[in-house]
């Protein structure tokens, strides 16, 4: 496998020099070019929202923390600052020519101008009826989703948020809040309730629960903001946070007793953390909050230059009940024990064309992990790679990095990845990922490996027309036989729009699934959608898809127009055909955004139906 990795990243590094004599151009492919496409973006998108990106503070790196902005286009909002000064405005964005109107839109809710104000109230109401198969009983399907936000002259923030999941009978299954106060006595920031930090590139303390391997978002950086408001449960601290900033240095402690959901052994020991969230069944009810931990946890930041930092991260876990493993076959490796400690120490070095960044950890019981990752830029070219290795027993219950199978352990793997412009109208994506399991896993006896690897070339014909080809592989092996894999996919999209009111895209897409028996499978599918915008504060959106796969193991994924908020991708399987009417009206104290979405296949008909209000009150 590495000498797999290393062949695929000299290959990338060659390609990039060939390239960069040709590349005079800066990259703008489109949004899911960037995209994980069985990516769930949604606990990204809540923190962006609440912390948005100031566009006259905001340099390109910060802007990039949006997955769907290119280079291009978040240097393009940095020159117009800089041409024109601050901006006055989000509707200014609407100057700067290669932001486009969708584009601009889809923006708003995660970019702000600052301004500071005595009050700023932010209120969130999803409802969503289940959508159900004809003679399915599902009692109690309605999902609600309540988000509450307020910020008192940019210095106190109230967060709370309440969510309940289809099929569950307690209105408020899910409930967590934080305050959040900015220079209180001599400390910068105090946080106290539900919160989560993220240092570094989160082997230690990561700000997602899951794992995103998407070329788009390789290196990140310690968050700035800590309260805890996404809806996935069982993934914040509850306690106090607090955090100091020194001339070249910065600090930050913080304490946790929270409960988690897990399944017990006989003996009452812990068996294993749950992680659905699902409290619907007795089962899923007595599963709740079993678990207890005390955390206590630090960081350390030294930046004395603008192109170095230095830092170190800890955590200090204590459970009761204790962890026991008794499944010494599929899980001889899994956490045993009452108490556990990790550390970390981290690098972030800037040069004018190169970055080296990465994190290195140790656990208690002995289990290692480094990441590192590099990325230069030449001449409107951007070649990254970024290595890892994940000991079979590293252990750590709030990280989150870079990760084939969405594991910080029994990992090894090179990524490396291209972007350019060979030409004024044509975006190139290059990526290569090679990972190894050393070890066995606890469906696969036997260790196993894997690939991916994507090429996206974007053809801009004219300011109205645009074609998009994505060719994307994956092998993998899995089961008891570890059996290999290969998924191919070949995506042709084209996209017409004459005028920043409407839009017609349609889509066209094959998988070929080989398996390594000789079994094959295919899934086929085509979308036609349109977007018309009939007044300036109205938007309108449809698409109708079609499809055909021979089993769930070809199934196919696609992104569709959400609520605010909502980023996550769809699979469908089987044969059938679905659409779905979405739309959204701004209004001066907000936006609400209807959606409706029918599907039919073999084992059915299903409708579902979401209502969303924001209300924003200054």
């Amino acid at each position: 496998m590495i000498r797999y990795g290393f062949f695929a990243f000299l290959f990338v590094l060659i390609l990039s020099f060939f390239i960069s004599s040709l590349s005079q151009a800066e990259v703008s492919l489109p949004t899911e070019a960037f995209l994980d496409p069985e990516g769930d973006y949604s606990e990204l998108l809540a923190d962006l929202e609440v912390n948005p990106v100031d566009l006259n503070r905001a340099g390109v790196s910060d802007l990039l923390a949006i997955p769907w902005l290119s280079e291009k286009e978040a240097q393009a909002i940095v020159n117009f600052r800089r041409k024109h000064g601050p901006f006055k405005s989000k509707d200014e964005l609407s100057r700067i020519k290669t932001l486009d109107r969708e584009l601009i839109e889809s923006l708003r809710p995660y970019v702000i101008v600052h301004r500071p104000l005595p009050l700023t109230l932010k209120e969130r109401l999803r409802v969503k009826q289940k959508g159900r198969l004809q003679g399915e009983q599902l009692p109690h399907s309605l999902t609600l989703y309540q988000r509450l936000s307020l910020s008192v002259a940019d210095r106190y923030e109230l967060g709370l948020l309440v969510e309940k999941d289809s099929g569950e009978r307690d209105l408020a299954d899910f409930k967590t809040g934080y305050l959040q106060v900015e220079q209180i006595a001599e400390i910068d920031q105090v946080v106290a309730g539900d919160f989560r930090p993220g240092f570094a590139q989160g082997l230690v303390f990561s700000r997602w629960s899951y794992s995103i391997s998407d070329p788009g978002l390789l290196r990140k950086k310690d968050a700035s903001s800590v309260g805890y408001r996404s809806s996935v449960e069982n993934g914040a601290l509850r306690g106090i946070f607090l955090r100091k900033s020194f001339q070249t240095t910065q600090w930050a402690i913080f304490f946790s007793q929270s409960r988690l959901d897990a399944s017990l052994n006989k003996d009452g020991t812990v068996k294993t953390l749950l992680t659905s969230g699902y409290h619907i069944t007795a089962s899923e009810k007595a599963k709740k909050n079993l678990l207890s931990e005390k955390l206590t946890g630090g960081r350390f930041l030294y930046a004395a230059r603008k192109n170095l930092k230095l830092g170190a991260s800890f955590a200090l876990s204590s459970f009761n009940p204790a962890f026991k493993n008794y499944d010494l076959e599929r899980k001889r490796y899994a956490f045993t024990g009452s108490n556990n400690s990790i550390w970390g120490i981290d690098w972030d070095i800037v040069w004018p064309r190169l970055n080296l960044y990465g994190e290195a950890a140790l656990c208690k019981n002995g289990g290692k992990a480094i990441l590192g990752g590099a990325t230069s830029k030449i001449r409107g070219l951007k070649v990254s790679a970024l290595a890892r290795s994940y000991s079979r027993d590293f252990h750590s219950f709030h990280g989150s990095a870079f990760s084939a199978a969405g594991k910080l352990y029994n990992e090894t793997g090179l990524f490396a990845s291209l972007v350019c412009s060979p030409t004024e109208s044509i975006d190139l994506l290059f990526y290569v990922d090679q990972y190894h399991h050393p070890y066995r896993r606890y469906y696969e006896p036997v260790p196993t490996r894997g690939d991916k690897w994507g090429l996206v070339a974007a053809h801009e014909f004219s300011r109205q027309v645009d074609l998009l080809l994505d060719l994307r592989s994956k092998y993998n092996q899995r089961g008891k036989e570890a059996l290999g894999r290969r998924n191919n996919r070949i995506r042709l999209n084209t996209c017409w729009s004459p005028d920043k009111r409407w839009r017609l895209r349609s889509r066209a897409e094959i998988v070929f699934l080989n398996f390594e028996d000789s079994r094959r499978e295919q899934g086929i599918s085509a979308f036609l959608d349109f977007r018309i915008r009939p007044f300036r504060s109205s938007t309108i959106c449809g698409r109708l898809t079609t499809f055909k796969t021979d089993s769930y193991d070809s199934r196919i994924y696609e992104f569709e127009t959400d609520h605010p908020g909502a980023a996550f991708s769809r699979f469908i399987y089987g044969k059938g055909v679905k659409w779905y009417l979405f739309v959204a009206q701004k209004m001066s104290w907000g936006r609400l955004s209807a959606k409706y979405r029918w599907q039919k296949t073999q084992k059915g008909r299903k409708c579902e139906f979401s209502l969303q209000l924001d209300l924003q009150i200054k």
